[in-house]
């Protein structure tokens, strides 16, 4: 008793793990990476009591592919300009 297109759904499945395994764990490095420069940024601007933002502007992620699935994230540790911290406050105490 055979099965009818058995061949051809073995065929499909290994088909399908060359393709779409490669792109889901590239899809899933990306998040990875996305959420740790949300999580950085939101850590170091508690602790500098900078504007969250400001820290997440200095960060890049270059993404993962395909064929290369490692992302590198960048960050701009140079001096952050005083004027990009917005109006001067005075705190009266």
């Amino acid at each position: 008793m055979a099965i009818k297109g058995l061949e051809q759904a073995v065929e499909n499945l290994s088909r399908i793990s060359k393709t779409a395994v490669p792109g889901a764990a590239a899809m899933a490095i990306n998040r990875v990476a996305s959420s740790a420069i949300s999580q950085s940024a939101s850590q170091v601007a508690r602790e500098t009591k900078v504007r969250r933002k400001l820290v997440k502007e200095r960060a890049r992620l270059k993404r993962a592919t395909v064929k290369n699935p490692q992302a590198r994230i960048k960050v701009n540790r140079g001096d952050l300009p005083v004027i990009k911290m917005g109006n001067a406050r005075v705190v009266l105490s």
